[in-house]
Order: C-alpha cells, then structure tokens, then sequence
C-alpha cells in the first residue's frame, strides 16, 4: 500500500489539490478552516457550480475502484477567506480494494 498526504492552502481561485491515481485507491480529503471550500475533479478549475462542498470541520471520502481513471483535483474556497485542506490517498499494490 501506497500512502500521500499533504496539505494545500484554498482562496479564490483555483488551485490543484491532488491528483487521484488510475485504480483502486482510498481518498480522504479534510478542511480544517472555518469555512467551506469547494473541491471538484478534472482539470476545469473548480468552482461552487462544479464542486462538490467540503464544510468547515468537515471530512469527505472518496472510493476509485480498478478500473477507475484517475483525476486530477481543483479547490477553490470562494468565501475570500483562505483555508487550508488536507488530503490523504491510499493505494493498492497487488491488490484489487483500497
């Protein structure tokens, strides 16, 4: 099992959170801040229109499953407050789950 983890500050425009590999894999991604960010996945830049919200003091989980693609993750935090989110992907090696 692979693990990443880091974390990446949000404010009004879009930056790259993460990058979520092709296959099984587990991603928890957590906002620490005090207020909601926006994460969405491609290479669009996320916006609260395309975004799934990440609430403040919230955490949400993700699942890929084999035969996923990967995708690249945007966040945006369009309050004007900047946040910080932290992500934690796990991968599978020789295995078919996360």
């Amino acid at each position: 099992m692979a693990v990443t983890s880091r974390q990446v500050p949000a404010g009004t425009g879009s930056v790259f959170l993460a990058t979520v590999p092709p296959g099984p894999a587990s991603v928890v991604i957590s906002n620490a801040g005090s207020v909601t960010a926006w994460v969405s996945a491609g290479t669009a830049p996320a916006t609260t229109s395309n975004g799934c919200p990440v609430p403040a003091g919230a955490q949400v989980s993700l699942t890929a499953w084999q035969g996923s693609a990967g995708s690249p993750l945007q966040v945006i935090c369009p309050s004007g407050t900047n946040t910080s989110l932290g992500y934690i992907i796990s991968t599978a090696v020789g295995g078919t789950g996360p």
